[in-house]
């Protein structure tokens, strides 16, 4: 379940409604409780308080469900409460084709909170009660939680063959780059080879030296495509 934050914010905007109402008349489209619809609310319905809260909860749960299922970075609690009342506003396939999910999964999250600001309209005018919902969950997305920092973790998603072409992709690059490195160590090492037995330097001190250094640049490469495919950037 959200947090409390994120529950308060779909409550105070959704509004609770113990009888079943047209949200727009238009559609034909009857809502109950805290914005609850489906072929079991029909005019005349009426709830009480208790069922009210129930169905909230039960419907939050779907549609948090909705939301993880489509992050590749997972949220902390205030941003998955951010999307969640987005997604429950506008609908899960829509928050799925969102810029603000684009952005969250890219790990950009100024641009995800400025994008709570694109779904302020129906029926193609902005209304004041969209713009102050998309403002309020904008900047809860973007504080994190208990002075903590913004998420960066990456979900696993083992089943993107792309995702596992770019992480080969980057190691092979690596490998690759080491392995020039090492070559031009061995031909650095040929063409000062006269220079140090004049000096009365053991080339073979030298070598062990250029050789040990070839093996560490053949490491830091290992090592970095390694890290970067570890944090996603791949």
């Amino acid at each position: 379940m959200i947090n409390e934050r994120g529950m308060e914010l779909i409550k105070r905007n959704e509004k609770l409604r113990l009888k079943a109402y047209l949200d727009n008349p238009n559609e034909g489209v009857w809502t109950i409780g805290w914005g609850h619809t489906g072929p079991e609310v029909y005019e005349g319905l009426e709830w009480t308080k208790k069922k009210c809260i129930s169905q909230l909860e039960f419907d939050l749960e779907k549609f948090e469900r909705g939301v993880l299922a489509v992050c590749k970075r997972e949220p902390n609690e205030n941003q998955l409460a951010a999307m969640v009342s987005l997604a429950f506003n506008i609908g899960l396939g829509a928050f799925k084709n969102s810029t603000v999910l684009k952005m969250h999964n890219a790990g950009k999250w100024a641009e995800a909170a400025n994008a709570f600001g694109m779904w302020k309209k129906d029926n193609g005018q902005v209304l004041a009660g969209l713009v102050r919902r998309r403002s309020e969950e904008a900047a809860l997305y973007i504080d994190p939680p208990d002075g903590g920092e913004l998420s960066t973790h990456v979900v696993p998603q083992a089943d993107d063959p792309a995702t596992s072409k770019m992480s080969l992709t980057s190691a092979a690059t690596g490998l690759s780059v080491a392995a020039g490195v090492a070559q031009q160590t061995v031909a650095n090492i040929s063409s000062v080879w006269d220079t140090i037995s004049e000096w009365g330097i053991d080339p073979r001190i030298v070598m062990i030296t250029l050789g040990a250094a070839g093996v560490l640049a053949l490491a830091y490469f290992v090592f970095d495509a390694y890290t970067r495919y570890k944090a996603g950037d791949r």
